[in-house]
């Protein structure tokens, strides 16, 4: 009968211990709908879920899960804290790691551990380094701290207690006895009171002003190179300006010469001294049409086909001057044809 009954618990217990272990396993679903099968692993306190599946831990923001699954974890958080500690604080194991901090005022800070100093706790905020007495953390804190530095094996860095004692009835720095009409009475401590930098807090100030020293260099040096880029810029774009304000001004000079000209060949009269030059200019041989000096008339040969030119005409066609033929010009071929040779060779030497 005990046997049974032994055998029924194992049997009750192992259906229990499965319940529990399926009910920590089950499928997450996220806003797109994408599924991830796991058991929920921690709620941080910035807002993200820790999910472990198939030996992986995946670290989701919890706005991306869905609103069923976004009130399981609430739930889920609502009993973790209650089994937490007495602040509600998840602990994390790894010291150097950033937690919350509470001194014995309950003031809070996120840091990270740096080291012990003569008894004091040097925390990281940031770029900030502060220092804070062991005993002036909170209980919780100070039984944390201990534990990591016992497990390092540096639990001698922990000072000793501070001998004190609230019922001796005398003040600090004295004898005398307490006595409220005498205004001696020991004021409160403040709960935190900013402690002297030590050599590694100097050296972070010192190697943050280096920093902020060499950025504002940078800035400095990348304002004047703009500055610079700026000013031939506008170098560049004036000269462009003076070289296409010169040219409007040549071809407007060019244009205007072009009509003066214009309007003084159409003022000029008719046939007049100015105009003859160009009437000149546009002589040709009726025979080849080739163009001829103006000094060539009347009375001449075609310097290019050797045509006797017996009269001149003007560009509208009329006969300006006129000259007999001479007579060889009308003798029967051979005897005009030998004359005129002659008479050409003779005018080709005479010219050269």
């Amino acid at each position: 009968m005990k046997a049974s009954t032994n055998a029924i618990s194992l049997f009750v217990f192992a259906c229990l211990l499965s319940s529990v272990m399926a009910a920590e396993v089950r499928t997450w679903t996220d806003s797109s709908g994408k599924t991830l099968s796991g058991s929920l692993e921690e709620v941080t306190s910035d807002g993200k879920v820790k999910i472990k599946s198939n030996g992986q831990t995946f670290t989701i923001p919890i706005e991306r899960f869905s609103d069923e699954d976004q009130k399981y974890i609430d739930s889920q958080k609502e009993e973790m804290e209650k089994e937490d500690s007495p602040s509600r604080r998840r602990r994390k194991s790894d010291l150097f790691d950033y937690r919350q901090w509470k001194d014995n005022q309950d003031n809070e800070i996120k840091a990270k551990y740096v080291r012990m100093f003569e008894g004091q706790v040097v925390l990281l905020q940031g770029r900030t380094a502060h220092k804070v007495s062991f005993y002036d953390l909170s209980d919780e804190d100070q039984v944390y701290l201990r534990t990591e530095l016992e497990a390092r094996g540096e639990e001698s860095q922990i000072p000793p207690p501070p001998a004190g004692g609230g019922g001796s009835g005398e003040i600090a720095g004295g004898s005398a006895p307490y006595d409220p009409r005498m205004g001696n009475q020991v004021a409160a401590p403040p709960a935190y009171a900013p402690p002297a930098m030590d050599d590694f807090a100097k050296r972070q100030q010192e190697e943050h002003e280096r920093n902020r020293r060499e950025i504002e260099k940078q800035q400095a040096e990348a304002r004047r190179a703009m500055e610079e880029a700026q000013r031939k810029r506008e170098e560049e774009a004036q000269r462009r300006q003076r070289e296409e304000e010169e040219r409007i001004q040549r071809e407007n000079q060019r244009r205007e010469q072009q009509r003066q000209e214009q309007l003084a060949r159409m003022n000029a009269p008719m046939g007049g001294p100015s105009m003859q030059p160009q009437w000149e200019e546009y002589k040709e041989c009726s025979n080849c049409h080739k163009r001829i000096d103006g000094n060539i008339g009347a009375g001449d040969n075609c310097p290019h086909c050797g045509v006797f030119f017996a009269s001149e005409t003007d560009r509208f066609g009329r006969t300006t001057k006129k000259v007999p033929v001479p007579w060889y010009y009308g003798a029967p071929i051979p005897i005009g044809l030998i004359v005129w040779v002659v008479v050409a060779v003779i005018r080709k030497m005479g010219s050269s």
